[in-house]
């Protein structure tokens, strides 16, 4: 999960990249970094769940290639790019 200054960061970057979500209330409580078995990088954009507390709901998915700040992303949270697994 990103950290907060992340999340934010993430999220203006969404809204002015595809802006038809202006439109709405794109409002993530949480952006996940996520390497699918395609071998890319995706950010989920998760929403909390106002009928189950505690939980979230998938909102977005986003190419994470799309976005420059992915690999300044990757080695904050030291996760190997390759692969995806945390690096020691």
């Amino acid at each position: 999960m990103l950290d907060e200054d992340d999340r934010l960061g993430a999220r203006e970057a969404f809204l002015h990249r595809f802006p038809a979500l202006q439109a709405g209330t794109f409002a993530p409580s949480q952006i996940m970094l996520w390497h699918n078995t395609d071998d890319e990088w995706i950010y989920v954009a998760l929403a909390s769940n106002a009928e189950v507390p505690g939980t979230v709901c998938f909102t977005a998915t986003f190419s994470a290639s799309e976005f420059g700040f992915t690999q300044e992303l990757l080695r904050k949270y030291s996760i190997d790019g390759r692969n995806g697994a945390r690096q020691p």
